[in-house]
């Protein structure tokens, strides 16, 4: 069987101890002969924007962490993140706050962006079997939806 794989996926792969990571994990230890597919859009534009964004929470969040009075919204990197991405490096302040240590959790949480962003390195350069729709080949008629016809690789746009 061939799957068409969304983004969450490949994050969830590769954020080991998240909430998903488990799940994740086994469906693809249990592969086998299957075949992963995955958008060019998302392995081309959104993936790396993603990327960029995890790396700019961490940019910030060690300046905050070298100076408690640095103000994360006067960033020029902080219109550059997402709320969701914002929430994200919150969280990350306060949680590094607490600890006596606030440098050593830092590089804690440093390590793990590292390891996730290897994860996902190779999940798309081992896992995926291929890259499918360009983006140029989408229509660009108002249209939202691509539909992936994966065993004859026909793709359809509704």
């Amino acid at each position: 069987m061939n799957w068409f794989l969304d983004m969450c996926i490949i994050i969830f792969y590769a954020e080991v101890g998240g909430k998903y990571y488990q799940k994740t994990a086994t469906f693809v230890k249990n592969k086998k002969d299957n075949k992963f597919l995955i958008c060019c859009y998302i392995s081309k534009e959104n993936m790396p924007k993603w990327i960029l964004r995890q790396k700019i929470i961490l940019k910030i969040l060690k300046k905050r962490v070298d100076d408690l009075s640095f103000e994360i919204e006067k960033d020029p990197e902080y219109r550059e993140l997402y709320h969701r991405d914002i929430a994200k490096l919150k969280k990350l302040i306060t949680r590094t706050s607490i600890f006596k240590d606030s440098i050593k959790e830092y590089n804690s949480i440093r390590s793990n962006q590292e390891i996730m962003l290897n994860r996902i390195g190779f999940f798309i350069t081992k896992l995926i079997d291929k890259e499918v729709v360009e983006k140029a080949k989408i229509a660009s008629n108002g249209r939202k939806f691509v539909i992936a016809r994966v065993p004859s690789e026909e793709t359809m746009i509704f």
